[in-house]
């Protein structure tokens, strides 16, 4: 039996697994195929709602839209109970028609899109809806003979499944076939739930119910408070705190439980955490989701031992820095001089940072490679998507010619061939002359091989097929997450290592 670690707080887990009301053996979270789904949304090789999800989802696959023939339920019956991929429903509405509320706290935590909505316009929030309905009037059908309890658990936890949605701000208004979440809920007499929606914001202007209902849905509408704005929302984080308490309010520390950030299939704890990498993770305001995750290194550095002024040089420096590439012409960086006032600034920083650290930036830093920092005033990195051709040209220039200045200007016994390997860049960022990532092979581009291949990902480079086969079984697993970090130099790598220990420690 597979190993699987759900991405859910330890306390929750447990207390999950011991309440009678749940059927942990149907639940997405404890099942072991669920488990590429889940390692593939922490790499972010796929956001969760994008995952379009079918039948094999379905725990219960049984046609009920024969009990409602006629009725104006039946198009909603048969809308929800689809999953096929046209139907573009996620795992979460999936999870809502199961009645699964494990799933539903680990997507909600993975930074599914809790909104999102299938072909019919269904969200997740009206699928759980829709399913109470059903089992008000249908019980007999939907239960195939089981006991009463299993009924009464099944709408117990789709109740709880509700609830969650609700509280974690899901669109109370969202509706679809010409019903909206609060009508449905009181089709479902589940009064407490209209009490919630209403609490939450829940439009009764296109309200409709059953006439026995509604002298009770009026009664309850009138003695309902409507908060503005809504309730605040707990941290997805299950933390207990409210999220602008939580993740808001800065990063957190990555759950040593949880399956680890870099893509094997352990904990973080007995994986990354072990080498001194630590993963944080913050509130994306963009995404509505806790879906930023940064690397760090754990590091203990007693604050007392930080010469005086390196964080006023450290800042002052980037900001020449920042300064120097905002600056950049397409004419080749002619109006910047004004902006390398403070370049020294970040230089002097600089050499502060690796003594901080006990490194030698003689020893870690190519002289070429220090050289070129000191003019060009960046640090060069793998180009970015949101990086132009332009900037990424300009920058690549502006390197290398202080590259070829050193070359000529200072007196370094090796050959150019061998400066410009340790020291040039690249388009793509990294060295100007790449390595074939082959296993055991040394070939160098420009040197030994005209140009290297990529990849399918385009991170990594091969001279020819068997050097990829050979690096196949590393390389496997990060592939097709585009994970796999680009080649860097030797000096590019050094500085990045001390920056982070630095910014770790100090700065952030």
């Amino acid at each position: 039996m597979s190993i699987i670690y759900p991405c859910l707080p330890k306390q929750l887990l447990d207390s999950l697994k011991k309440d009678p009301v749940i059927s942990v053996a149907n639940s997405f979270t404890f099942q072991s195929q669920f488990e590429d789904f889940r390692r593939r949304v922490v790499l972010w090789a796929d956001a969760p709602e994008r995952v379009t999800v079918n039948s094999c989802a379905l725990f219960d696959t049984r046609d009920f839209s024969h009990s409602f023939d006629d009725d104006p339920l039946c198009s909603i019956v048969q809308g929800i109970s689809q999953f096929r991929e046209v139907d573009h429903k996620t795992y979460l509405h999936a999870a809502a028609f199961n009645e699964d509320l494990p799933a539903t706290y680990e997507l909600i935590r993975l930074g599914i899109d809790i909104d999102r909505k299938d072909k019919d316009g269904a969200t997740a929030l009206f699928v759980a809806l829709a399913k109470l309905v059903l089992w008000r009037f249908i019980p007999k059908v939907l239960s195939n003979g089981e006991p009463l309890s299993y009924t009464t658990n099944k709408i117990k936890c789709l109740v709880r499944v509700v609830t969650l949605l609700v509280e974690q701000h899901a669109d109370v208004n969202r509706g679809a076939y010409g019903f909206i979440p609060i009508s449905l809920a009181a089709m479902a007499a589940q009064w407490d739930i209209v009490q919630l929606l209403i609490k939450h914001g829940a439009s009764t202007e296109d309200f409709t119910c059953l006439p026995e209902d509604e002298r009770r849905f009026r009664i309850i509408m009138s003695c309902t408070p409507r908060p503005k704005p809504r309730p605040p929302r707990p941290c997805p984080c299950w933390s207990g705190k409210f999220l602008s308490e939580c993740h808001a309010a800065g990063a957190q520390p990555y759950p040593d439980d949880f399956l680890c950030g870099c893509g094997k299939t352990k904990t973080h704890k007995d994986c990354c955490k072990k080498r001194g990498l630590v993963f944080e993770e913050s509130w994306n305001t963009r995404r509505g989701c806790i879906a930023s995750m940064q690397a760090r290194v754990a590091v203990d550095i007693d604050d007392s031992l930080v010469p005086s002024g390196l964080k006023e040089r450290y800042a002052k420096g980037s900001e020449a820095m920042r300064s120097v590439i905002k600056g950049m012409t397409v004419e080749g960086c002619e109006d910047q001089d004004a902006s390398l006032a403070d370049g020294d600034a970040y230089m002097t920083a600089m050499e502060d940072t690796f003594t901080l650290v006990g490194k030698d930036p003689k020893k870690e830093v190519d002289p070429a490679f220090w050289y070129a920092l000191s003019k060009a005033k960046f640090i060069p990195r793998p180009a970015k998507e949101y990086n132009t051709m332009t900037e990424n040209y300009m920058q690549r220039e502006l390197w290398n010619n202080a590259v070829d200045e050193y070359i000529l200007t200072q007196k370094d016994p090796r050959s150019r061939s061998e400066i410009e390997r340790e020291a040039k860049i690249g388009a793509h960022g990294g060295p100007l002359h790449r390595r074939c990532e082959g296993v055991g092979c040394q070939r160098l581009e420009g040197h030994d091989i005209t140009q290297l291949k990529k990849c399918r990902c385009e991170k990594v480079v091969y001279c020819s097929e068997e050097c990829q086969h050979s690096h196949w079984p590393e390389h496997k697993g990060l592939c097709r997450t585009h994970k796999h970090p680009i080649q860097l130099l030797r000096s590019q790598r050094n500085i990045e290592q001390v920056t982070a220990v630095f910014v770790a420690a100090f700065l952030s």
